[in-house]
């Protein structure tokens, strides 16, 4: 039978809730905090199962507070209105269909079409024959212009709008970034964005089996998703831009985990370190080849093939004694060079695991509808899942991690092949698929907490949904060495960042296929050099694993690449901060920061590092002169070219085989270190202020710390940067140390150069005690020793613009 919500009568809740009850139905609104809701629609026929309820609540941050707020109410005959602050509700009590306006405009809801239309009446539709076996379909309304984003890391345009999109995990090797659905991570978070209204709103879906999301396939009149059980609830989320829609929805759902400092840098792997019989040589060869070679490297992402065992197959925490006989004195010996390794860890025990029957019968495994160990097709053979979801299993986990892992040494752990992907629906654990991931990376983030309480966990994940951001950082899975993926992995960090996963990378050169050429690896090192991770994984057809050494024509040009990424990590650094923070993502999208601009595209494949920085990337073989649209309401600087371009026109970049491209917005700030090459610390002996003045004042905050404690232990620290107009052609700066923490590193040593571009003339200020003499002529560079004292200048000039 099918049904939905009528007849609803309101009953007061508490004083941030709205609460009606019809004679089969119940709605509750919620206020979470300002311009966040909760909505849920509860069916007397269809129960949620508990379990599933329980399952939902792991979307939401545990520490997560409400903050009450009682609601200005109006109950009328046939609608309810409820306003708090600026956002308004109406209820219309015969089919419990919700308008929400906020400052008198529609921002989400709303009556699908007109009374001569045959569209959706109703907000949510259930049918099922019993409970645990329902179908719901949300509808809600779609107004000309919607553009949808986020979804986690689903393939093409970031803009959803006119697509479908499956909503389950899939391990998705050699996957096609253009078009292939379902990939790795389904995360049921959407930001809508009218740029004709100027309306922004975000919508959360807080259920555990969400099937499908539609933007307009279906209908021109509506968008849609579709799931199963319940509970048939989602969050509601409010504001001016897509930076505030991000900031609640990580309020609510979890900030994204703070990594530790090196896991930004440079790291390597390939299975065809791991795989052969002689791996532990093959694994110092490529750390003795790192230093041969000077490059600079944090580590290693250890592949499988540590556990892979004779019959070929991979056994989980089962070390291979013949290729490691001793994996402590192992690790050691890459961690007393300096290194940090992660390991990879699979949660699928294969049948032909040592351990298998023992696993099954303390009831490890995930069950099937009879209570026996569920098997599917698994890595070369059937296997079981983990059940992470029983708290006894989670423990035997957490004790294998620690005593098969972390104790050896490992740094790190690598979750992958964590899809689950359960076909058959009878399986209960079918229906909770979604939590999976989240529950594993939890327990590696437990587990590490507790063996290195004061340290910031470093946990790693391939699949994940809402909420995974609380513990992982990840990447787009097993891609492809080509072109293809090279372009749409950039578009899919995008829509990663925009789904509160600022933290992602690629697989530098792609993981699966032939061998990429110098070229196309070339363009991969420099699209890195302005990503959140610098990492180079193979898996290539010919065995041979993809290194920076395996192209001797252009090594030095490669090295430069990696030299160059760590030249800017303390703006990248900054800026990892901030998304923890704030849920802003590293790598943006042009058009959602300058959506003013009609003329930028949601796929441009040239984007906004950070607050200043366009990255201009060359996806295309032969192209080595990329057109780049500088966005209007801005001007833009070109560092290689020393001038001045105006925003809102095309010019053309050409790009250097030694250096990532990039123009810098005028009116902002960007932190470097040139000559950086190690990520030991967050922060640096020498970093660099390169100024560059606009018409509006200037506020940015570098942030620095020890790199790897938690940020509760107090061992960072912020400086607050400003420059003001102070007339014609002419600024006042100042740099000067926080006082939100009394930690510092070491002064000794340290420097802050201030630069500016050439056409400027700094002076530095005589009333700040410790800055060097004033020299009568300026300069366009300021050199001080770093100390408590406030940094005072004054800037005069102006630039060369082009033309």
């Amino acid at each position: 039978m099918v049904r939905a919500p009528h007849s609803l009568e309101y009953r007061r809740g508490d004083d941030h809730v709205l609460l009606f009850e019809g004679p089969t139905s119940k709605l509750t609104v919620k206020r979470l905090f300002e311009g966040a809701y909760g909505i849920r629609y509860d069916f007397s026929a269809y129960p949620i199962p508990e379990d599933l309820d329980e399952a939902s609540q792991l979307f939401i941050d545990p520490e997560y507070r409400a903050e009450p707020e009682d609601w200005i109410r109006e109950n009328g005959e046939n609608v309810f209105r409820a306003r708090d602050g600026e956002v308004t509700f109406e209820i219309t009590l015969a089919n419990g269909l919700i308008e929400v306006f906020r400052n008198g405009q529609t921002v989400h809801g709303g009556r699908i079409g007109s009374a001569d239309t045959v569209l959706p009446r109703y907000p949510l539709r259930v049918h099922g024959s019993s409970p645990g076996n329902v179908r719901g379909k949300f509808n809600f309304r779609l107004e000309h212009g919607d553009r949808f984003f986020g979804l986690g890391d689903k393939g093409g345009d970031p803009d959803r709008r006119d697509r479908r999109f499956l909503m389950h995990n899939r391990d998705a090797l050699g996957y096609r970034g253009s078009f292939s659905d379902p990939l790795y991570k389904s995360i049921p978070f959407f930001i809508k964005w009218n740029p004709d209204s100027k309306i922004w709103s975000g919508l959360a879906l807080l259920a555990p089996d969400v099937t499908a999301a539609d933007f307009g396939v279906e209908s021109p009149y509506f968008y849609s998703f579709s799931l199963e059980n319940g509970p048939f609830r989602y969050a509601l989320f409010t504001g001016d831009n897509y930076r505030d829609i991000l900031n609640k929805y990580t309020r609510l759902t979890g900030r994204p985990a703070f990594p530790p400092a090196f896991t930004f840098g440079f790291l390597g792997s390939s299975m065809d370190y791991t795989d052969p019989d002689d791996a532990s040589e093959r694994v110092a060869a490529y750390i003795d080849a790192v230093e041969k070679h000077k490059v600079p490297c944090e580590g290693l992402y250890l592949s499988s093939g540590y556990c892979r065992a004779e019959d070929g197959r991979r056994y989980a925490f089962e070390w291979n004694k013949k290729k490691f006989p001793n994996p402590e004195v192992f690790i050691e010996s890459i961690r007393s060079r300096g290194y940090h390794v992660a390991a990879n860890i699979k949660p699928g025990i294969l049948e032909t695991h040592p351990r298998y029957g023992d696993y099954a019968e303390k009831g490890f495994l995930v069950p099937d509808s009879e209570g026996r160990p569920y098997k599917e097709y698994y890595w070369g053979a059937d296997a079981s899942f983990w059940n992470f979801k029983s708290r006894k299993a989670a423990d035997a986990w957490k004790k294998l991690l620690g005593e098969r892992l972390i104790d050896y040494g490992i740094d790190g752990i690598w979750n992958d092949n964590n899809e689950l992907e359960i076909e058959d629906v009878t399986v209960p654990a079918h229906a909770q698929r979604s939590t999976f991931a989240l529950r594993m990376c939890r327990i590696a983030w437990e587990t590490l907490s507790e063996k290195n309480p004061n340290k910031r966990p470093w946990v790693i994940t391939r699949s994940g949904g809402i909420g995974i951001q609380r513990y992982a950082r990840t990447w787009s899975g097993d891609n492809t060495s080509d072109w293809e993926s090279l372009r749409t992995n950039n578009l899919m960090g995008l829509s990663m960042g925009l789904s509160g996963l600022p933290y992602f990378g690629h697989d530098i050169g792609g993981f699966f296929g032939p061998h990429p050429d110098s070229e196309l690896f070339l363009r991969w090192c420099q699209s890195a050099v302005f990503q959140p991770r610098f990492v180079v994984h193979s898996w290539n057809d010919d065995g041979l694993p993809t290194e920076l050494w395996s192209y001797p024509d252009i090594l030095e040009d490669l090295k430069s690449l990696v030299r160059q990424h760590y030249e800017f990590m303390p703006y990248t650094y900054s800026h990892a901060y901030l998304a923890h923070l704030t849920g802003t993502p590293i790598q943006r999208s042009l058009l959602l920061e300058f959506p003013g601009d009609k003329d930028l595209k949601s796929d441009d494949g040239n984007y906004l590092f950070g607050d200043a920085v366009l990255a201009v990337n060359s996806f295309e073989s032969g192209k080595a002169i990329i057109p780049v649209r500088l966005p209007a309401g801005a001007d833009w600087y070109d560092p290689d070219e020393g001038v001045l371009l105006s925003g809102g026109t095309v010019v053309q970049a050409p790009i250097n085989p030694n250096r990532a491209r990039y123009l810098v917005k005028a009116g902002s700030i960007v932190t470097r270190s040139p000559g950086a090459d190690s990520l030991k610390t967050g922060w640096f002996p020498e970093v660099r202020f390169d100024i560059y003045p606009g018409p509006d004042p200037i506020f940015h905050t570098h942030f620095e710390d020890d790199g790897e404690s938690r940020l509760s232990e107090g061992k960072w620290n912020t400086w607050s940067f400003s420059l003001i107009p102070a007339g014609a052609d002419e600024w006042t700066g100042e740099l000067v140390r926080s006082d939100e923490n009394p930690w510092s590193p070491p002064s000794k040593g340290r420097s802050f150069i201030l630069n500016a571009p050439p056409g400027f003339s700094m002076f530095p200020n005589l009333q700040n005690q410790g800055s060097p003499a004033a020299e009568k002529s300026g300069t366009t560079s300021l050199i001080f020793a770093v100390g408590e004292e406030p940094i005072r200048f004054v800037l005069k000039g102006n630039y060369r613009r082009a033309g």
